[in-house]
């Protein structure tokens, strides 16, 4: 039944019944609905709330420091008109103070309704619902409003006892913690383990009161960058299976818009991230290679954790030795090694097999003649976020992971910030 989409059929008396209570409804609505909710209100646009989540979604992509990490939770509502409970209606309409016999007069017009299932073409049996509101009714649209009022509500009072924390985006700028277009929301708060626990009982809250349910399959969370791993997962963990991903589109526009910082390769090209990292706390050094063909898609990707915990030095040109490597086990015809280590891409430029790690750059010079073509060349640390991250994963989980064709979930995040 879930397919099934119900069709409603007002007559004429029942529309203009409808449209007359929508218009007085329309006139009072500015004044009782919260600012952040810009759908069907007059005098507010769908590009108010696109503006917005444009700076606050670009204050965070950048949000590279700091001890506190920020989260974007895009929600998707599953058949959000199809589930309104109508006693919630009717006890919100209450709380904002209407008049018993307009909450009666509303309430008589939504619980109007029946349906019939259409088999083999002849409308079989009378179905009364007990919740719902019907898509094509003039009232139905600022009902909804309404209902998204009780989440206001929560919200509102978890800010003020100081449970969830809103984002702002410089000093004295206000503070926003959602936004809402009719039943598109994304809200914004701290990324720890306390507010997502807290969200995560405010949105229990509005389920079971409203009938709403969340779609954790089509919601995803973004993270700024300063965000830890570990914090991601243990976020992730409470508020149910939602993705880990940037919100690449809100309200049908671009999110997050930048110029690409790196060009391209060359067609036929592939391109090779490599980076090493060293834990002295785990007294342990790793190595993470990327490997992207010239549109960007993921080929390859290694993390290996290494035996010791070696100088960064000679953790970069071991881990030029597994990328190139792999790219020879991969049979990759022309490819581009970058790395953010000068020394390293100056010790294989001039080929310095007489160093203490001559037997490293002697086996990179070997591996890369496999290629038809190989460059080597110096990348900026802001643009190598991705390799980065997969050599942090290797020293947190101890091991090491090859993927061939699949891109690491540990990594999705940081693709969009590591362009090509």
């Amino acid at each position: 039944m879930t397919d099934f989409q119900p069709k409603s059929l007002c007559n004429v008396v029942y529309k203009l019944i409808s449209k007359t209570i929508a218009n007085r409804f329309r006139a009072i609505l500015p004044h009782i609905i919260s600012e952040n909710q810009s759908a069907f209100i007059p005098g507010r646009l769908i590009t108010d709330n696109v503006l917005v989540a444009f700076e606050l979604m670009h204050f965070k992509n950048h949000k590279n420091a700091g001890r506190d990490g920020y989260m974007a939770a895009k929600l998707d509502m599953s058949k959000a008109f199809d589930r309104v409970e109508w006693c919630f209606i009717k006890g919100v309409l209450e709380k904002l103070g209407f008049n018993s016999k307009w909450i009666n007069l509303v309430m008589r017009c939504i619980s109007s309704i029946s349906y019939s299932v259409i088999i083999n073409g002849a409308a079989c049996g009378n179905i009364f619902p007990t919740r719902g509101l019907r898509q094509g009714d003039p009232l139905s649209p600022y009902l909804f409003l309404i209902c998204t009022e009780g989440l206001f509500a929560l919200i509102h009072r978890a800010i003020r006892n100081q449970r969830l924390t809103s984002i702002s985006t410089c000093r004295g700028c206000p503070r926003v913690t959602h936004l809402l277009f009719a039943d598109d929301i994304i809200l914004f708060c701290k990324a720890s383990a306390r507010e997502s626990r807290e969200l995560r009982n405010i949105l229990q809250k509005y389920e079971e009161g409203s009938g709403q349910k969340i779609n954790t399959d089509k919601s995803s969370i973004f993270f700024s960058p300063n965000t830890t791993q570990d914090t991601r997962d243990e976020i992730l963990a409470t508020l149910g299976p939602m993705q880990d991903t940037r919100h690449t589109k809100y309200l049908g526009l671009p999110s997050i818009i930048g110029r690409s910082k790196k060009s391209p390769p060359p067609p036929g090209f592939h391109k090779i991230n490599i980076d090493g990292a060293s834990s002295e706390s785990d007294n342990c050094s790793s190595v993470g290679v990327v490997i992207k063909d010239c549109w960007g898609q993921v080929v390859a990707a290694l993390c290996k954790p290494l035996q010791a915990c070696y100088p960064a030095e000679l953790t970069e040109i071991m881990a030029v030795e597994q990328g190139v490597l792999l790219a020879q086990e991969l049979q990759l015809p022309s490819v581009i090694v970058e790395l953010d280590s000068s020394n390293a891409i100056q010790a294989i430029h001039e080929k310095a097999t007489g160093s203490s790690f001559g037997h490293l750059i002697q086996e990179i010079l070997q591996a890369s003649e496999s290629c038809e073509t190989c460059l080597f060349k110096h990348l900026n640390r802001n643009f190598n976020s991705v390799a980065h991250e997969l050599a942090q994963h290797a020293i947190r989980t101890g091991s090491q992971h090859l993927w061939k064709g699949v891109t690491p979930p540990a990594i999705v995040p940081f693709l969009q910030a590591d362009m090509m």
